[in-house]
């Protein structure tokens, strides 16, 4: 039988006990180096008083080889200098995570009350078997022990399940760089990219961004932000101004620190930045009391561009009369003017077009030069339109609408396609009536029972003394196909002001197969040209700049892939005349859902039900006043016994089961039959064209009046009532004091949008704010995940309810509603 080694003595552990002195050959450099992992942020004073870790054991359990860590005694108790322990246990900390950078290996011993004994007999042969394998020991020393067996040791209270926490938590020394979520690329609106990335590290990483194998620094074009969201959770910007296809590329985002390294790559496409933008928009001036005209702009172009001048199809070139200018700024702007001398109507009335081209893009600028018309001439007072209307007999009739004014009561003479003047008919009816205004009138053109033979161009001629006005329509109507329905729509209106008066107003007859509920008749918007003729004196023309389309990025991606997406034109909202601004994409999931009339029903039924409140209420026999007394002698009389006269079988009594109000048949509609019914209904006023887009509703004229934007509305046929949805509860210019005067106009923020609301009014205007936040708010809602959801983990929620409180949202986690 094999003999049993001895237990070691004390004397003997401590001699044998591994010394730092003993490690410098065995550990690297970076040890060596004073606060190599950045943990002094880590360990403070108050924070190591709050989890008592001053508090150590009796006075008169202190052991000797502890007086050098004391501060002192209170009330019988050892107290440590803090600032002692905190230099020990930095010094730990930096060894454990020395240990963890090399891979090496960490066991935690900690005691038991229960098991006391046998965990100090462990200890002790752990402490000779680490000593004889120079292996360093690190531990937490009270002021009752003896510090003579640790390597690394940390004076502190080790009892108090504070201390022992904080300890456990400092030892979660570092984190390496970990990526929250994919890389972001933001194109702003001054032109500048901003690529974002969103991390956690601790401690704070060294960060690069690198552009190819080409390390960026932050310079005038270049720069670099670095934001704190909390819980070591950051997010680094790199933000790009003046931005050129050149810059096109990868971009990688490198991140660096004790405990591990991470990268982000960008790959950048870039097309059309390069491109020609305005920084003045076209103007046309006089100088030099009319002799001279001036058109001019000023336009940005990081690559060099060439200037062309056109009125037409005729190429502009230097002469006696004309002066082509273009000279460069500062800043990339380059400043392009076309100058004419004493001009001449018949020549130098028109448009003027100016290309500006480089290699990366063109932009154009459109002048329009046209002279006065003379006083009491007939002049067009708005738009000309055609509407689609049901006449007096109740047959489908198209009427031609024409709004002019002029002195000596106009002629007016309407001319058939085949060159014939038009006179009243079975078919045809011609109506002049005089307006609110002095000198102002209607003329209307009523064409009954339309044919595809009556097909072709109309013109309504509006003649006086003084001079006289012409308006050309073009009406083309098709055969629509077996089981179709004939349909005249709405589409794109542009006014153009030249010399001659010439309006061309072209309208689009579709033909199609759609549901019934898609179909809408409503007056029609058409592309005219208008003019006036009659004149010599030159007035300044209207600026007007080329019509963009936007693709707008979709934040989710839609559940059915195979929808077309559809679109809506941005109009002005600046004055009654409309001019189209961007054409942009609208979310499928919202504008192009199936017109499922059930949701909308149940929707509508809904909110009718907030009317209906009983405000009834019958008083119960205790309630009725007075009673008190009994209606006549109880016992001996042979009647029934009664309480009360007010009982319920007495008149003017209280009731038994009577009324008891206010009382409400409010229902709890589900949130998902409310958000469906909410897209179903903006599909069906997107497809019915009741459903507007403008740039800004502050836009309107802080002078507007309720006729101005009954005007407006009129012109842009949005009909008899409609709703103007903005992004906030306030609106600024004069577009709340005309609506307060107008009883079918009505104005709400994005949150009030209801079912009730989309089909009560004929057309709902958004601003292009509140259109971007309805969209956001609705897809948020329609991809989001509970509590109740299987994706989304009911223990997450709760750990993060208990443990967060308060703090923001986790970002990589799903929004709780």
């Amino acid at each position: 039988m094999k003999p049993k080694l001895a237990a070691p003595d004390k004397e003997t552990l401590k001699k044998a006990t591994v010394r730092p002195s003993v490690l410098s050959d065995y550990i690297s450099e970076d040890l060596h180096v004073e606060d190599k992992f950045k943990l002094e942020s880590l360990v403070t004073v108050p924070d190591m008083f709050n989890a008592r870790l001053h508090l150590g054991h009796k006075i008169g359990t202190l052991n000797n080889n502890m007086k050098w860590a004391l501060y002192g005694e209170r009330l019988g108790v050892c107290i440590f200098d803090l600032d002692i322990t905190r230099t020990h246990l930095i010094r730990a900390l930096d060894f454990i995570a020395h240990v963890v950078m090399r891979g090496g290996m960490i066991l935690f011993i900690s005691t038991n009350r229960d098991t006391m004994f046998s965990v100090e007999k462990t200890a002790e042969e752990v402490g000779f078997q680490a000593a004889k394998m120079t292996i360093p020991t690190v531990g937490v020393v009270d002021s009752n022990s003896d510090p003579a067996y640790l390597t690394y040791l940390v004076p502190a209270n080790d009892d108090s399940p504070q201390s022992v926490e904080y300890l456990l938590r400092d030892m979660h020394v570092g984190i390496a760089p970990h990526f929250l979520e994919q890389p972001l690329a933001r194109h702003n609106d001054d032109g500048s990219i901003e690529l974002e990335c969103s991390f956690t590290a601790s401690p704070l990483p060294e960060i690069q961004w690198f552009y190819g194998n080409k390390e960026l620094k932050e310079d005038a074009r270049f720069q670099i932000k670095l934001v704190f969201k909390g819980n070591e959770a950051y997010s680094v910007i790199l933000r790009i101004e003046d931005v050129a296809d050149s810059d096109a590329g990868s971009y990688r985002c490198a991140l660096a620190n004790p405990y591990g390294k991470g990268s982000a790559t960008f790959n950048l496409k870039l097309t059309g930045f390069s491109s020609p933008t305005f920084v003045q928009k076209p103007r046309i001036s006089t100088r030099d009391d009319g002799q001279v005209i001036v058109m001019e702009f000023r336009t940005r172009s990081i690559l060099e561009p060439s200037f062309s001048w056109q009125k037409g199809d005729e190429v502009m070139v230097r002469s006696d009369r004309v002066d082509i200018i273009s000279r460069k700024e500062a800043n990339h702007v380059y400043y392009a003017a076309l100058k004419i001398k004493d001009p001449i109507k018949e020549n130098d009335s028109g448009q003027f077009v100016c290309t500006v081209t480089n290699s990366s893009g063109k932009l154009t600028a459109a002048f329009t030069v046209e002279f006065a018309v003379p006083s009491g001439a007939p002049t067009f007072t708005r738009k000309p339109r055609i509407i689609q209307v049901t006449s007096d007999s109740g047959d489908p009739a198209i009427v031609f609408d024409v709004a002019y004014q002029g002195d000596d009561n106009p002629e007016v003479v309407w001319i058939n396609p085949k060159g014939k003047r038009m006179k009243e008919s079975s078919r045809t009816h011609i109506i002049t009536t005089p307006d609110d205004r002095e000198n102002t009138f209607t003329a209307k053109l009523e064409l009954k029972k339309c044919k595809p033979n009556d097909s072709g161009v109309y013109l309504c001629n509006i003649k006086n003394g003084v001079g006289e006005a012409n308006v050309e329509l073009t009406l083309e109507i098709q055969r629509p196909p077996i089981g179709g329905a004939l349909l005249l729509t709405k589409s794109l209106f542009t006014v153009l002001v030249v010399y001659n008066i010439i309006v061309h107003l072209y309208f689009l007859v579709m033909l199609s197969r759609i549901l019934p509920s898609f179909i809408r008749s409503s007056p029609i918007k058409s592309v005219a040209n208008l003019s006036v003729a009659a004149g010599d004196a030159s007035t300044p023309s209207e600026e007007s700049s080329p019509v963009t389309t936007t693709q707008r990025p979709l934040p989710w991606l839609s559940k059915s892939p195979f929808v077309e997406i559809p679109q809506a034109w941005v109009t002005s909202f600046d004055a009654i005349e409309e001019r189209k601004l961007d054409l942009i994409d609208l979310h499928p999931d919202i504008f192009r859902v199936p017109p499922r009339l059930d949701l909308l029903h149940r929707n509508v039924n809904w909110q009718l039900v907030y009317r209906n409140v009983q405000l009834t209420k019958q008083l119960s026999r205790a309630e009725m006043p007075g009673g008190g007394h009994k209606p006549w002698p109880q016992k001996k009389m042979g009647r029934a016994q009664a309480g009360s006269i007010r009982a319920p079988p007495f008149i003017r009594a209280g009731f038994a089961n009577g009324v008891r109000g206010p009382r409400t048949w409010f229902y709890i509609l589900p949130d998902a039959v409310r958000l469906k019914g909410l897209c179903v209904a903006l599909t069906l006023k997107h497809a019915q064209d009741g459903l507007q887009i403008v740039d800004r509703l502050d836009q309107l004229p802080s002078d507007a009046d309720a006729q101005f934007l009954q005007d407006l509305a009129d012109s842009r046929n949005w009909g008899y009532s409609v709703l103007f949805v903005n992004d906030t509860d306030e609106i600024s210019g004069g577009l709340v004091t005309a609506i307060e005067a107008l009883p079918s106009f009505r104005a709400m923020p994005v949150y009030g949008l209801n079912c009730f609301s989309l089909l009560k009014y004929d057309t709902v205007v958004f601003s292009r704010s509140a259109i971007d936040l309805l969209e956001e708010r609705l897809l948020k809602h329609l991809h989001r995940a509970g509590t109740l959801n299987k994706k989304y983990r009911y223990m997450d929620y709760k750990e993060r309810i208990l443990n967060e409180g308060e703090k923001e949202d986790d970002p990589i986690q799903p929004p709780i509603v």
